[in-house]
């Protein structure tokens, strides 16, 4: 059955307050890094299905890497949401879903297309509907804290280092006052504070995958700030499910790979799901995968630094390392050749002096 868009939202919202009678539950189906590019369907209908199949869900949550960039027309994002149909649903976008610059106007154009396209999308809720890439909303006992992928930083082609979000979007979510309901945050690169976080989590399929330190612009604490109990990430693709379990501070969660193009880390090319349940109550949430049959980190609770600093050295990739290198090795030899010179120089001159 197709319902108008505000019905659907109107449905959403008062399940929501309501907890559906006795329990105050949210039921969220998270996913992220879907990269869709030559062969979108199996990915699509991975996502439909796995909606058809679990019953209860409240809203989607799509943690960024939706395509990868350009998405003419914006064909593969439309295909993708299709499969979320009338659904609520959260869109967050990753370093791939645009260009390498990831300029403002380019992210409020694609927030423009997001919310085009039809469905219900819950970025229609806040006040700038998404535009400076900061979503922030109430939804009956959640309050939902949604921010898109910044811009690189520094801005090298070669050094792979993204902002975890657009300073705008984190000033914004700084300057909202906490909110007294349970608060959860979606954000598809993780902080770079999450670095130093997790050194010491072993035997998963970690990546170390983190903003790096010049992208340092506090959103932790900003997500202290707020209120945060919950962070869902997306970005690694090799951890999937809650890696940090911290009932006093925020808990860290990662969805994954949610589609089968992007690449995938272990002997498992499989897609996967979060299930999230949230007892708006406690601020509680369960986790579960939509397969078991790829590995994940099971919940576990790990020593974390009394003050999460960024952690993570600039990441370049082989073009960055060459650019850096090359010149350095070029300076180093001219120096060598320099120094080689003056000394046979000398040698030469005080060899004509004792001549004479």
């Amino acid at each position: 059955m197709c319902w108008p868009q505000w019905v659907c939202l109107l449905l959403f919202i008062c399940c929501a307050q309501s907890g559906y009678g006795e329990s105050a539950t949210v039921n969220l189906l998270v996913g992220s890094d879907f990269h869709l590019r030559r062969n979108p369907a199996r990915t699509v209908e991975f996502l439909r299905d796995t909606l058809d199949g679990a019953g209860g869900v409240d809203a989607v949550v799509l943690n960024g890497d939706l395509v990868d960039y350009p998405d003419p027309g914006h064909d593969r994002l439309g295909r993708l949401l299709a499969a979320v149909g009338d659904m609520p649903r959260l869109v967050l976008f990753g370093n791939h879903d645009g260009d390498d610059a990831f300029r403002p106007e380019d992210r409020a154009r694609l927030r423009a297309a997001e919310l085009a396209i039809p469905g219900v999308s819950l970025a229609a809720q806040d006040e700038l509907r998404g535009a400076d890439g900061l979503v922030d909303l109430v939804v009956g006992g959640l309050r939902v804290i949604a921010l898109d992928t910044g811009s690189r930083r520094p801005a090298m082609f070669h050094v792979n280092g993204y902002d975890t979000a657009p300073e705008k979007a984190i000033r914004r979510m700084r300057q909202t006052a906490p909110h007294s309901t349970c608060t959860l945050a979606f954000m598809h690169i993780p902080p770079c504070e999450i670095c130093s976080m997790l050194t010491e989590l072993d035997g998963s399929l970690r990546e170390s995958v983190s903003a790096s330190m010049p992208n340092d612009r506090g959103v932790w604490e900003g997500l202290q700030q707020a209120g945060v109990k919950h962070v869902f990430l997306g970005h690694d693709h090799g951890n999937l499910g809650t890696v940090l379990d911290a009932p006093d501070d925020i808990s860290v969660h990662y969805s994954g790979r949610g589609g089968f193009e992007g690449y995938y880390v272990g002997a498992a090319n499989q897609a996967s799901l979060l299930h999230v349940a949230v007892d708006t109550d406690t601020c509680t949430v369960t986790v579960g995968v939509s397969s078991q049959t790829r590995a994940h980190v099971a919940a576990t609770s790990i020593a974390k630094p009394d003050v999460p600093r960024c952690g993570c050295p600039l990441k370049f990739d082989s073009f960055g390392i060459l650019a850096v290198l090359v010149p350095g090795v070029v300076s180093l030899l001219t120096g060598a050749c320099s120094l080689l010179s003056l000394v046979l120089y000398n040698g030469k001159k005080n060899s004509t002096r004792s001549n004479k």
